[in-house]
Parts: structure tokens; sequence; C-alpha cells
């Protein structure tokens, strides 16, 4: 093992030596360039889709991000490209779309500002016959002088008299947006829309740090940095379309395209510079090179099969992008493995590493996806590490010099790599700590085997830093074939991830025309190269440019074949859920008319409840229901009967129970419900309440969705069901919805009967109870009655025993008794001698007859 350092450039260098030794100047700009390219395609896409100012603001922001990546384009071009003269046709080339930028920004901030500012519109107007101008210059070549600055990051041709007037212009046209998206910000009641602002004041004030470097001055220009402010100006643009947005990107596999193109064309590329860089003759035959390039092949060809066959699916697209990112690090270790010139090995190292770095972010969110656990909101650092190991890794700060192994080149590890394992080892820890505390939970054990497959790739790749600190020590992670297999026989053989579809069948046919196409190419590779290398060169030189042909091609037929592929899936699908649709409305009639017949068989409309709401659980996992009858007299919804799932007070219970709710304003939606008619649900708890009984219903319950259903009678609600889920999936489908009104207005006639049964049966019992309580008062009066016959006549013999029968009925009649005048009358007075001991002997009843037999004689 030994240490050397990498060459600096020559005096003289080649146009391949010169290329890759200024590539890290040209990266920003080219990594401007496509991000720029793809958000003009999805602003001209998104475009269509609007109509009026909206279109427009659409319109020239894409013309203006097309401008911006041009330029970045440009600039790349001027560190990497050697010769002056291709340099400046290619210049005189692009130019002509980097002009207009300035008169598409100035409409494009006049339309986002909803026309308020006129001067932003008359400096697009003012900017149209400059651009002219310097078109013109364009076409007869008179735009640039002739002249050079040439800097460390490349040369710069000196603009004639129709740029500098563009670019003196542009200051006025960058200034003047500054000052309005200031002014912006600074309004009240508008809409600030700060990504947007912030992302393209920061887009102007790198474009100006480009004049530095145009008027002889080495400064790098940071416009080539604009990608990073243009990603929050595009995310201004499209928040308030994300669901077109999306739908684009996922449903119609936007995402998909562009990714798997740009990856298919890097793999050509590949192909293609190994074919005119390396030279057989300087190749020298490791055995060790095979490793890392059947671990990559294995990797590619998986990421290419999961995420052409089901490209919708979020699992899918991170599998693959988990996949791609270990391949682009077994293109590393080939390169490092043949030992190429140092130079050419650590800008590849680099290119690799742009992609490789995401390797902690996007794994650990794999790993997350598959044991469907949330991801925490600390991962954003470890997505910011990540961007930030990108960047590291294109300065000297990641690697230093070369450790030279048996098995080929090994860069020392500086602190940027350092840190990068170190974050890569912290990410591996989080999964497997997530894993083991949850792998009890995990349905699918398919799913572990990913996950596994994910730690050991992780840690494979960990075994490699050994090496870049000088320890003789073989990197294991160019065995990611390993993880690959394991991932290969989880999707393949177990259907860990979802890979069903006409697009691999399809695919896969195909893709053996695509092969057939690979030994052509070869054998004209052979001829070229058979007398220039010994076999086992030329074995290694075919297998280096084969692979990468044979993936791109691979990716190619996905590609094309992924429209016929996705029409052939939604046909297949919609047969699948209509078919599934018809055996669940024949399951649901079954079980409807059993409900049904349960139903009519009852008379009890307790029973009948119970029954409704056992079938919604069963059926529809509702966890509570609520039964509410109307009060016609007065106009209340009383609670009747209801299931009960979560843990209340019995003071909560006693208020929902024992509430009368008035069907006035006061009810909020129930009131609304009773006076449409018809039903409504809630998928999530209100943000604002248009009553407090509103507020209390989902407070107190801690509702989180609701279905009411109206329950008519002659077109009059004679009752209300209530219907809520609770958990994660508390929202209930369309589908779902449906099959419980279906539901319902199959058994309202059921309750109506039975509620009217049962206001028969209280009126019957009322009636019966009134008969009873006529017949007890009647009866009571008779005995009243008799009581007072009795009581008179007792009263008439008392008035007959001391008065004459003339006084007496007198008195009887008129209650009073008119006074005869007696010209004489006799008193008498007696006194019976020994009256009271004969009276000790004698009862009541005897005494009272003496008496009265003594009187009458007396009369």
């Amino acid at each position: 093992m030994e240490k050397f350092q990498i060459p600096g450039l020559g005096e003289s260098p080649s146009f391949t030596e010169y290329f890759w030794y200024n590539l890290p100047y040209a990266l920003p700009g080219f990594f401007t360039f496509f991000v720029g390219l793809f958000l003009s395609i999805l602003c001209f896409l998104s475009a269509f889709k609007n109509k009026g100012d909206r279109k427009f603001f659409l319109l020239f922001s894409a013309g203006s991000f097309l401008g911006y990546s041009c330029l970045m384009v440009v600039l790349a071009l001027r560190a990497v490209i050697l010769d002056k003269s291709t340099l400046l046709s290619l210049q005189y080339l692009i130019y002509p779309l980097v002009t207009p930028f300035e008169t598409l920004s100035a409409f494009k901030l006049y339309y986002f500002r909803e026309k308020k500012d006129k001067f932003m519109f008359w400096l697009g107007i003012i900017s149209i016959p400059i651009i002219g101008f310097t078109w013109y210059e364009i076409l007869i070549n008179k735009a640039f002088t002739g002249t050079w600055f040439t800097y460390s990051f490349g040369n710069y041709p000196v603009g004639g008299l129709s740029l500098r007037i563009w670019g003196f212009y542009g200051i006025f046209v960058v200034g003047g947006g500054l000052l309005t998206y200031y002014r912006h910000l600074k309004e009240k009641n508008t809409r600030k829309n700060y990504p947007f602002v912030i992302g393209m004041s920061v887009i102007y004030l790198l474009i100006l740090s480009n004049l530095p470097s145009l008027t002889g001055k080495a400064i790098y220009p940071g416009g080539n940095f604009i990608m990073i402010p243009m990603l929050f100006v595009a995310y201004g643009i499209f928040r308030d379309d994300f669901l077109d947005l999306n739908d684009l990107l996922f449903k119609k596999n936007g995402l998909f395209f562009v990714l798997s193109i740009l990856l298919s064309v890097s793999l050509f590329f590949i192909a293609i510079g190994i074919t005119v860089t390396l030279n057989p003759k300087n190749i020298k035959f490791n055995p060790f090179t095979a490793i890392p390039l059947l671990s990559g092949v294995i990797c590619f060809l998986l990421a290419i099969y999961i995420s052409g066959s089901n490209p919708g699916e979020k699992i899918s697209m991170f599998a693959a992008a988990s996949l791609v990112i270990s391949g682009f690090y077994m293109i590393d270790m080939t390169a490092m493995s043949l030992k190429l010139n140092p130079l050419y090995s650590r800008r590849i190292e680099q290119l690799c590493y742009i992609i490789f770095s995401l390797a902690p972010s996007i794994q650990l969110r794999f790993a997350y996806l598959v044991m469907q656990e949330k991801t925490p909101k600390f991962f954003k650092l470890i997505d910011l590490a990540s961007i930030l190991c990108i960047v590291i890794a294109q300065t000297p700060f990641h690697f230093h010099n070369y450790y030279n192994y048996e098995w080929g080149y090994m860069s020392e590890a500086g602190i940027g790599l350092k840190f990068f394992g170190f974050l890569g080892f912290i990410s591996i820890a989080i999964a497997l700590f997530t894993w083991w505390k949850k792998r009890k939970l995990i349905i699918n054990r398919m799913h572990d085997l990913v996950v596994l497959s994910i730690l050991i790739g992780g840690i494979l790749m960990l075994l490699s830093l050994p090496a870049t600190m000088g320890l003789n020590f073989y990197p294991l992670g160019a065995l990611q074939f390993i993880p690959g297999i394991l991932i290969s026989i989880a999707v393949l053989k177990y259907g860990a991830i979802p890979v069903r579809g006409e697009a691999v069948r399809i695919a896969n046919r195909l893709s053996m025309l695509s092969l057939l196409s690979v030994p052509v190419i070869l054998l004209f590779y052979f001829i070229y190269i058979q007398d220039k290398a010994s076999s086992e060169i030329i074995i290694l030189s075919m297998s280096l440019v084969g692979a990468p042909i044979l993936l791109s091609f691979y990716m190619i037929t996905f590609i094309l074949t992924r429209p016929i592929a996705s029409k052939l899936d939604e046909n297949y699908y919609l047969l699948a859920e209509q078919k599934e649709r018809v055996e669940k409305s024949k399951a649901e009639i079954t079980n409807l008319n059993e409900i049904t017949r349960a139903i009519n068989a009852s008379s009890s409309l307790e029973e009948i409840v119970e029954l409704i709401f056992s079938y919604t659980k069963n059926n529809y996992k509702i966890d509570e229901s609520k039964l509410y009858i109307l009060s016609r007299y007065k106009r209340e919804l009383i609670y009747f009967r209801g299931t009960i799932s979560g843990i209340y007070t019995p003071q909560i219970l006693d208020y929902f129970k024992n509430t009368k709710i008035p069907l006035n304003e006061s009810s909020g939606f129930l009131y609304k419900i009773f006076l449409e008619q018809k039903h409504r649900y809630l998928p999530k708890r209100p943000r604002k309440f248009s009553s407090e009984f509103e507020k209390n219903y989902f407070e107190l319950l801690n509702l989180k969705s609701l279905l009411i259903i109206p329950i008519l009678l002659n077109n009059e609600v004679v009752a209300m069901t209530s219907f809520s889920r609770f958990g994660n999936n508390h929202k209930l489908s369309k589908i779902e919805i449906e099959g419980i009104l279906r539901f319902s207005e199959q058994i309202a006639g059921a309750i109506n009967n039975t509620i009217l049964l049962k206001q028969v049966k209280q009126s019957r019992e009322f009636a019966i109870a009134e008969k009873i309580a006529a017949n007890k008062a009647r009866e009571e009066a008779e005995s009243a009655k008799k009581q007072a016959e009795n009581a008179k006549e007792i009263s008439d013999r008392l008035l007959l025993n001391i008065l004459p029968i003339k006084i007496a009925d007198e008195l009887k009649i008129s209650d009073q008794v008119n006074p005869e005048l007696y010209p004489s009358a006799t008193v008498m007075f007696t006194d019976f001698k020994g009256f009271t001991k004969v009276a000790e002997n004698m009862s009541p009843e005897e005494l009272i007859k003496e008496l009265d037999g003594c009187f009458t004689q007396f009369d």
C-alpha cells in the first residue's frame, strides 16, 4: 500500500484533462440547468390547466426558468471547454435563449403583482428592442469582441456593444424587481407568498454577482448556485396547485419519466465515455473489478424493475432511489478498481457522491416507509446534513490523497468523508433501534427482510471507511449485491413491495428485443478493440461498456411501455375494482336482506337500534352510533340510544343523554340537516363552529369525523342517526358513505313503522290509563253519593228526633225556620231519678230507645 497525491494541471493540458480538472467549477451550472429545465417544463404544463392572468404568470415563469438555466449552462461551458473557438461557437448558439429572461422576468413580476406595477410592464416592453439588437449582433457574429478574460474557473469572452447594453439594462430590471419585492412585503392586506418573493430576490442578487467576472474581476459567479432559490420560487408557484402538481408527478408518473430519462441518459453517456476515453491498452486487469460491477448491475436492474412496474407507489420510488444510490456508489468503486488517471478517478468519485451523499436520508426514510412508521421531524436535519455532504464532496475537504491497494485506489478521508460516515452510522443506528422496537408489530415478515437488507447495505458501506484511513482492509461496501439479492427475494418471491401490473410483463418482453441489440453493439466494439488488448482486458472492457448500455436500454423499454402499460393497468384495475364492487354489493345485499328481515321481524325499537348499530360496526368499522328521535310538539331532538367507544366522564354522558337539542340555529349543523333533509359528512373537526352546541358536540366527545343521516317519513324528518370513527383511519370513504346511506334508506321504513307503533302503543296505553282513571273517578263519585245519602238520612233522623216534622222539613228546604207566634206554651222540665246509675248498665242503643219511648209517651 502506497500513498500519493493527485497531479495538477500541466502547462499544455488536453481537452479531457482540462475538462476533468475544471469540472467542479461547472457542476453547479450544469445542475442549475437541469433544475431550471425541469421547473420550466412543470410551469409550461401547469399553464394549460389555468386561465387568465394565472396562465400568463405560469408561461412567463416557464420562460424565465429556461432563461436562467441557459445562462448557467453558458457559465458551466466556460469552465470546462479549453478550445476558445469551440466555446465561442457554443456561446453564440445558446445566448439567444438567455437574453429574453429580462423581458420574461419583468412580465412575470407584473402578473405576480396582479398588474399593479405598470413600470415593470414598461421595463419589459423597453427590453424587447434591446433583445432584438442583441439577436441581430449574435446573428452577424458581433456579439463578442474576440478578447477573453482567463480565470482559474474558466475562459470568459468579452461581450460587444449589444451584450453590454443588455447587461446594463438588466441591472435596472433586477433592481426594479428587488424594489418591487421589497414593497410587496411591506404592503398590508397582501398575500405575501414569502417563498416566491425571497427566492426571486436571491436569484436577482446571485445574477448580479456575475458582473465582476464579466468585467475582468476573478470572482467566481454566484449565479451558478441559483438552483437553490429556484426551488423556493417553484414552491411558491406550485403550493396552491399542489394537488395538480402531485397528480402530474405521481399519478401521471411525471417524476418517474423525468428521473428515468435522466438515469437512462446518464448510463448511456457513461457507456459512450468509456468507449471514447478508456483505451484498453491503459487498463490493467483486476479481478476485484467484477465485484462492484456485478453489485452495480444488480442494484440498477432491481431499481429499474421496481420503479418501472409501479411508479405511482411512494414505497416503490423510495426503494428504487435507495438502490440507485447504491448503484452510483458501485460506479465509484468500479472506477477505483480500474486504477485510472487519479484526476479522472477523483472527478468520477465526486460525481458519484452527488447521488451517494443522499444515502443516509433516502435509505432511512425508505426503512421507515417499509416499517410503516411516521418520520420524525428531526429527519429534516439528516436531509440538510446529506445535502451539505454533497457540497463538501466537491471541495478538497472531502477527499485528500490516494491510497494504492491491491484491489484499487482508495481516497484518503477528509473531514467531509468522516462526517458523512458519522451521519451514515447515526442513520443506521436510528433504523436499527426503530426496527428492534417495532419488529413484533410488523405484519408482513418480508418487510423485516427488506429492512434487514437496508441495514446490511449500510453496514457494508461503513466497512469501506477503514480503507480510507490507510488500513489494508478490503472495502466491503463493494458487496452491495448481497442486500440487492435479499431485496430481490423479498420483492420478486414474496411481494414485499408491490410490482404487479402489465408494465412488468410488457417491459420484460420488449427488453428481450433490447437485449438483442446489446450483443450487436458489443460486437462492433469487440471488432474495434480486438487487436489492442489481451482477452482478459477485452472481456473487462466489453463488460464495462455493455453493462450501462444494457441498463440504459432496459430503462428505456420501461419508459416507452409505461403509457401503454398504464392504460392496461388502469383497465385491469377498473375491471378488478368493478368485480370487487359487484362482489361487495352482492355480499352487502345479502347482509342487508338478512338484517332487514331481522329488523322487520322485530317490533321493539330498542332491538332494531341495536341491530343497526351492530351492522354498521361490523361492516363499516363504526365506533360510535347514536339515534335521536324528533319530538314533533316541542321541535327538538331527544337522545334515544347509542353505542359509546370512548372513555367519557359520567357528566359528559349525562350531558348528551339528557340534553334536548332544539331545532333552531343554536343547534348548528343539525338544524341545517333538519331543514335540508340531506345527510352531512364532516371528515374532520371544523376549524370554526357556528354554535356552542357544535363546539361541545365535537370537543366533549373528541370526534375526528362525523356522519349524520336524517330518517324521513312522508318527507318529514322523524329521527337522525350519527356515526363516528376514531383512530388513524377515522375518515369514511365515498363507497362506505354510500353503503351506509343505502342501508339507512333500507331500514328507514322499519324505524318509521317502529316509531309509529311505539307512538300508537303509547297512545293506547294512555287511553287505557285515561279510561281506568275515569272508571275509578265514577266509582269514587258513586261511593261519595251513597255516603252523602247515608249522611243525609242520618241527619234527617237526627232532626226528626229533636224537631217536629214540619219544622224539620222547613229547615231542610230553606236552611231556616220562620218564627210563629204561639199565644201560650207549656214547658216541661223533668228529672229521671237514678238516671246515671241506670245508664251505666245500659248500652247506648238501649239508652236511646228508652228515652225515645219516654218522650214519645209525653208527645
